[in-house]
Parts: C-alpha cells; sequence; structure tokens
C-alpha cells in the first residue's frame, strides 16, 4: 500500500540525493528510527525498512530495505515522515483524532494510549463523522482547520471487537505492533471548534476542565504531533500555531480512571463539549 503522493508531495522510489552536514535535529524518534534534519531536508533511517530523504516540503526520497515490510514503510511515511513534510512548509499537525460532531468538529488529542481513536471510532459509530485518525495536519490562514490526508485509523484489536468493528479490510502495520490498521473514507478539511485532551487520574470518574491561558499554550504545544522534532525545525511557527489555537479555541483537559474507564462515558463528554461549547468550567 505504499503511495505516490503524500500530503501534495511527490514520493520517489530512489535514494536520498543529499546529505545533512549541520544538522539542527539529529536523534532517535518513537519505534526504533533516528533523523537527521534541517529546516528544509531531513534524513530519516529505519533499520530493516527504509531509508528516506524529505526535502523542500514537496518532495520524499524512499530507499527501502530488502524485504521491507510495505505495511511499515507506509506507516513511517503517514507518521513521521509527514511531520517532517509538514514542518519543512512551517506547517504542523496535532497528535490528536478529529471528529465532527453535527457540524462542530472536535479534536481528541492526548498521550498514546490515552484512547483518542477508541473514542474517535465510537463516535462514528453513533452517527459521527471521522475527520482524521491520531495525525491531523492543521491550517491557520484564516479559521483553524484541519486538512486531513490517507493515513490509515489505527486500532488495537482488543477495541476492535469491543466496537465491534468490520475488520475484513484491515490489516497490521506493525507486524510485532497489536495495533490494526483500518482504511478511512476520502478526507475532507474542515474548521475546528474546540480541543479535548485526554488523560487519566486515580478518581473514581470522569473530570472535565477548561484551560486557559500559558497552560492552554502549553497543552497545544505539548500535542503537536512529534514536536520533539519540529519544535527545532520551525519553533516560530510552531508557537504561533499554538498560539492562535489557545487564543480562540476552547480547549478542555478530560481526565478519567486510569482503570476501569469506558469509551462510551468519555465519548458522551466529548458530545456535550461539540454540543454547547461550555462545558467545564
Amino acid at each position: 500500500m505504499t503511495v505516490e503522493t503524500l500530503i501534495g508531495a511527490r514520493v520517489v522510489f530512489e535514494p536520498p540525493r543529499f546529505r545533512i552536514e549541520d544538522p539542527l535535529v539529529d536523534r532517535a524518534v518513537p519505534g526504533d528510527g533516528h533523523v537527521v534534519a534541517e529546516p528544509r531536508r531531513a534524513i530519516l533511517t529505519i533499520p530493516g525498512v527504509a531509508t528516506i530523504g524529505v526535502s523542500g516540503g514537496s518532495h520524499v526520497y524512499v530507499q527501502p530495505e530488502r524485504n521491507a515490510d510495505e505495511g511499515m514503510l507506509d506507516a513511517w511515511l503517514h507518521g513521521t515522515v509527514a511531520a517532517l513534510l509538514l514542518a519543512q512548509r512551517g506547517r504542523f499537525a496535532l497528535h490528536a483524532s478529529v471528529v465532527e460532531i453535527d457540524g462542530r468538529a472536535v479534536a481528541v488529542a492526548g498521550s498514546p494510549s490515552s484512547g483518542k481513536s477508541t473514542t474517535a471510532l465510537l463516535l462514528r459509530q453513533r452517527g459521527h463523522r471521522l475527520v482524521a485518525d491520531d495525525v491531523s495536519p492543521v491550517e491557520a490562514a484564516g479559521t483553524i482547520q484541519v486538512r486531513p490526508y490517507s493515513r490509515p485509523v489505527h486500532v488495537s484489536e482488543q477495541a476492535a471487537e469491543k466496537l465491534g468493528l468490520e475488520l475484513s479490510q484491515a490489516w497490521r502495520p506493525f507486524p510485532t505492533h497489536p495495533k490494526l490498521a483500518l482504511p478511512t473514507p476520502p478526507p475532507e478539511s474542515v474548521a475546528l471548534t474546540a480541543v479535548a485532551i485526554l488523560d487519566s487520574t486515580d478518581d473514581g470518574c470522569i473530570n472535565v476542565g477548561r484551560l486557559n491561558g500559558a497552560e492552554a499554550f502549553w497543552t497545544v504545544v505539548e500535542n503537536v504531533y512529534r514536536v520533539e522534532l519540529v519544535h527545532r525545525l520551525r519553533a516560530r511557527e510552531l508557537f504561533e500555531l499554538a498560539g492562535r489555537i489557545a487564543a480562540t479555541l476552547p480547549l478542555y483537559a478530560i481526565r478519567r480512571p486510569s482503570t476501569s474507564w469506558t469509551a462510551d462515558a468519555v465519548a458522551d463528554t466529548i458530545e456535550r463539549i461539540a454540543g454547547d461549547g461550555t462545558h467545564g468550567r
């Protein structure tokens, strides 16, 4: 399922023709990869998968390893490579799933395993439109918009079984990873109306609070996809976007019990946020 284009960039299956001599970023990335990057070029190395060059926000050069798993390569392209492409254009993605509820789009963000995808898929089963899963590219030229792309939905087998999802077209992007990938419908852009951040708490019930000021700003920054990479490449643009989101959209912290929580209760809370925009303090 390898791609020919990625967020408007051309994907070419040939070795990168450039080197990074003086990188701003030189570090490991989650999933056993390593990236060296400057603002307009980057080289990502994933042992056993590929060496990938990203140039000018317009071209991706892919040199696959012999017998590399195609699903794993696609997962890297739709994840870290997409984040690097966007950063080279001065753009970013939220580490969030976006669901449109009665015409109001809510970004459901949070750390890995916080329940973003499970909640978003449950909301889709309730009849709402799933716009993007986990990686949601944002534009803020006018209204704050999410412009999704062809990234599949990732969901754990346990969550898929609990939700009763149709899995005939599912595949496993990482052979050793428990999550499955599901195809997504053709993407359409939406204007964001709220951001909800999922987290866990030791309390036995769901708590919801409104975030404001510096707390809201830094929460947005922390929930930018691959922020540990992109903030070194485009700090000014990143902070401008975070400030714009924090100043114009309501942000909510949803703290659910760390154990024995239900996606239904979180989905109910997201629906209330979308419905009136005033839930919380």
